[in-house]
């Protein structure tokens, strides 16, 4: 628990591949099968589900690399850290409006009469 910075490994609703973001860690858990992460992709596959992508690497303080981790399925991103949007020059939080904008776009060409 405590103050974290992470590199973004690939872009996501936060920026992109390579952005560093600060935030703090409030909770934790683990996964008890990670391990077996690549063998439930290949099963998502599978049943027509999108992958699991693994969105960052955590430093802690010190720098060293913790577990904390951050996850994606289409637009929605798991983690327990809590983003600090100016964190980041050029900024996260207009990366992020720009990842709602671009979903709700999509949304409006596939209904009818949906307002933005």
């Amino acid at each position: 628990l405590g103050y974290r910075q992470v590199t973004l490994r690939q872009d996501s609703v936060l920026g992109n591949k390579g952005d560093m973001l600060r935030g703090h860690e409030f909770h934790y858990s683990s996964l008890e099968h990670e391990n077996n992460m690549e063998h439930d992709q290949l099963n998502r596959k599978e049943i027509g589900q999108n992958e699991v992508k693994l969105i960052y690497n955590t430093e802690g303080r010190d720098g060293h690399e913790i577990s904390l981790n951050g996850y994606q399925i289409d637009n929605t991103l798991g983690s327990y850290l809590h983003v600090h949007f100016e964190s980041m020059a050029g900024g996260s939080a207009k990366a992020f409006v720009d990842a709602c904008l671009s979903f709700a776009l999509q949304l409006s060409e596939k209904k009818e009469g949906y307002i933005i």
